[in-house]
């Protein structure tokens, strides 16, 4: 059987990643429609986060090929892994992980409790990262998530720890799309086949829009310039 391009499988990778985002994305509007803040509901937005975590990493773990070479291992969503793998993978395709960006949220920096968007590139990328991870771990060993790490910033300070709260949730969601959109052009996946990207519902100050993506928008460019020549 011939083995399957980097573009077809990078495309499926991806649709798939949609799909499974889908969940999480549902738990976030429960939440946020029932417009409670009871301690009940704090449950459903770690629930969330750990749903939109496995789709990712499933994600990379697909594109690298990694289980296949680890007796079923998941590909762990670390930056420098991840470029690793890839260059094991597909040496010729030469990704550029230490360009790509993403967009979180984050407890503000100004006056107030209320969030705001965090644009993500170079180290503070790679910290993020890690922070994340940090919290999937605790949750996924029943350990308390207030002990999760803080290096990138991005998380509430409450007492005894960090907590990550809806809007931290749902910015999550968002920095998982855009690492996986860039990974997808970086395999030649046009942006027309880039998949529609499942949203949470929008309101109060989750609509304000989030920053752009010079990265993905110059990857984006340069399939159109390509399709020109």
């Amino acid at each position: 059987m011939p083995e399957r391009s980097l573009p077809d499988l990078a495309e499926d990778a991806g649709i798939e990643l949609a799909l499974r985002l889908r969940m999480p994305c549902d738990i976030l509007d429960v939440h946020r429609v029932n417009k409670s803040s009871a301690p009940i509901y704090t449950s459903l937005r770690y629930g969330a986060f750990l749903l939109a975590y496995a789709p990712i990493e499933n994600f990379f773990t697909q594109l690298t090929g990694y289980s296949t070479r680890t007796n079923g291992r998941a590909l762990p969503l670390n930056l420098d892994k991840i470029q690793r793998e890839l260059d094991v993978r597909w040496p010729a395709q030469r990704f550029r992980t230490n360009l790509w960006e993403g967009r979180a949220r984050q407890q503000s920096t100004g006056p107030g409790n209320r969030s705001e968007w965090a644009f993500l590139r170079g180290q503070r990328l790679k910290f993020y990262l890690s922070d994340m991870k940090s919290l999937r771990d605790l949750l996924s060993h029943g350990s308390d998530p207030r002990g999760a790490t803080n290096t990138s910033e991005t998380l509430w300070k409450v007492q005894d720890g960090w907590s990550m709260r809806l809007m931290g949730v749902e910015g999550f969601v968002q920095f998982v799309e855009d690492l996986a959109e860039q990974a997808m052009l970086e395999s030649g996946v046009h942006p027309t086949n880039i998949p529609s990207w499942p949203q949470p519902q929008r309101t109060g100050i989750s609509r304000s829009a989030p920053p752009s993506l010079p990265r993905r928008d110059q990857l984006a460019a340069q399939h159109d310039a390509d399709l020109g020549e």
